[in-house]
């Protein structure tokens, strides 16, 4: 019985772009911060929600609840209390889903 190649280079394909999408999720967060070290907001909070949604579609849960976090901490800061409470319940929930016994902040 021959393998079907398709298959198996669907599957790595779909492997190889959840690492890339991972590493995607990073670049986005770190760009964010840098955005949010120099004082651009808008752009510091468009490439945090970038930053989620990959960290979403790639499973990274670490990044995930970092950029959570740093998310909901923009939204405090610029007065938009509301939003800011349910992004940080959201990284609260997330890390409670993990079963870890590390606090939320540690990532």
């Amino acid at each position: 019985m021959k393998p079907n190649l398709w298959k198996a280079g669907f599957c790595w394909c779909l492997c190889r772009n959840k690492e890339v999408d991972t590493l995607e999720a990073y670049q986005e967060f770190n760009k964010a911060l840098r955005y949010l070290d120099a004082g651009k907001m808008e752009q510091g909070e468009h490439c945090l929600k970038q930053a989620i949604e990959a960290a979403k579609i790639a499973s990274d849960n670490a990044v995930f609840i970092q950029a959570v976090v740093c998310y909901g901490d923009l939204l405090s800061e610029t007065g938009r209390l509301e939003p800011a409470a349910e992004w940080l319940n959201l990284a609260l929930e997330e890390a409670a889903s993990m079963n870890l016994d590390t606090d939320v902040m540690d990532f």
